[in-house]
């Protein structure tokens, strides 16, 4: 029979809201082999978490600041999302226990999200989750990366997510 080819390198391997796998092209200049700034690399995430319908501020543009063939300076223009970040949000009195709980485990399940796309993010910090009306938005997108192997992406995954349980902990509210 006929075999699935694996997609090229230039693809981003994702599954559908059916669960069936399937690839998206990405930005041919994501290939350029200059230095990519931490803005770059933000705005190229930016994008793939919009491919996979992954909550984070829509990015309108990027800009690098060059001497010779380094990046100098960066940044990122992002659109506004208004929310909180999940740290003041845990630690909000007038927040219930019920609607804690429930952006916990809507972060959760983005994260896992994630994880099932091969995908990881390495900075967890509370400050890098905004809660909002509409759920849990990531931010601060130049720690994502983007794993070949399935196997790497669920133990990378596990790892985070465990270092972010065990942060969950310490920012349970204090009475």
């Amino acid at each position: 029979g006929a075999r699935e080819q694996p997609p090229r390198d230039d693809a981003l391997r994702h599954h559908d809201d059916h669960g069936r796998a399937t690839s998206t092209k990405v930005p041919p200049h994501s290939h350029d082999h200059r230095q990519r700034s931490r803005a770059r690399r933000s705005w190229l995430n930016a994008h793939r978490l919009g491919v996979l319908q992954v909550a984070t501020a829509k990015p309108v543009a990027y800009i690098e600041e060059l001497k010779g063939p380094l990046v100098w300076k960066s940044y990122l223009v992002t659109e506004h999302i208004e929310g909180q970040p999940l740290s003041s949000f845990l630690q909000n009195a007038d927040v219930t226990d019920e609607r804690r709980s429930a952006a916990i485990r809507r972060t959760l399940d983005l994260l896992a999200r994630l994880q099932n796309n091969g995908i990881t993010h390495s900075d967890l910090k509370h400050s890098n989750i905004l809660i909002t009306d509409y759920g849990p938005v990531l931010i601060d997108l130049d720690a994502i990366q983007t794993h070949k192997l399935a196997w790497m992406a669920r133990r990378q995954g596990r790892k985070y997510v465990q270092r972010f349980k065990k942060s969950l902990e310490d920012a349970a509210p204090k009475t």
